[in-house]
């Protein structure tokens, strides 16, 4: 029974501290809010890959295709971010990370430690993999950072993602435009 105390407690923190009660409702329509946005989310990665593939195509630069989808990662970002604050749904899942990471009943120092271990792998998911709007929302939640600072890192994770991914998208239509180019 302790192990499901517990589960109900990791529950109540990641959806806000709610009362146990309240889980059923709050986490289905995290639940909804998390698939739809996950689902947006491979939508825009499929945009994106075409609109490089549209642009190798016609022989743009790297840097020229990163210019161009660098301003559209921070307006999504922007955009994630606003949504997610004003939904009151944490459809990224990451107002409930952070808070797992600060406020988990860790009995001792070493735990808390493993408490702020466990914040980095998340950070470095949010700039590899979900992106400025994520990181943005966990850094908020945790409330050490000012609104300019906040806004400084949408801009710095957001380049660096997209850098990232513009190499990644690049490679992978030369790749593929290799092949086919190979098979004629």
């Amino acid at each position: 029974m302790a192990v499901f105390k517990n589960i109900i407690d990791i529950l109540r923190i990641f959806l806000g501290n709610i009362d146990s009660k309240e889980i059923p409702k709050k986490g289905s329509i995290t639940a909804i809010g998390g698939v739809i946005y996950y689902f947006a989310e491979y939508l825009l990665m499929v945009i994106a890959a075409a609109i490089v593939g549209f642009l190798r195509y016609y022989e743009w630069s790297v840097l020229e295709i990163f210019l161009i989808l660098w301003p559209g990662n921070i307006l999504v970002s922007y955009l994630i971010v606003r949504a997610n604050d004003g939904s009151g749904v944490d459809f990224t899942f990451f107002q409930g990370y952070s808070r797992l990471t600060m406020q988990l009943p860790w009995e001792n120092m070493a735990l808390k430690i493993l408490g702020i271990i466990a914040a980095i792998p998340i950070v470095g998911f949010t700039i590899f993999w979900q992106g400025a709007g994520p990181m943005v929302i966990f850094l908020k939640t945790r409330g050490h950072f000012k609104k300019e600072i906040l806004g400084i890192i949408l801009l710095a994770v957001s380049g660096l993602q997209m850098g990232i991914w513009t190499w990644l998208y690049v490679l992978g239509y030369e790749s593929i435009s290799d092949l086919i180019y190979g098979l004629r």
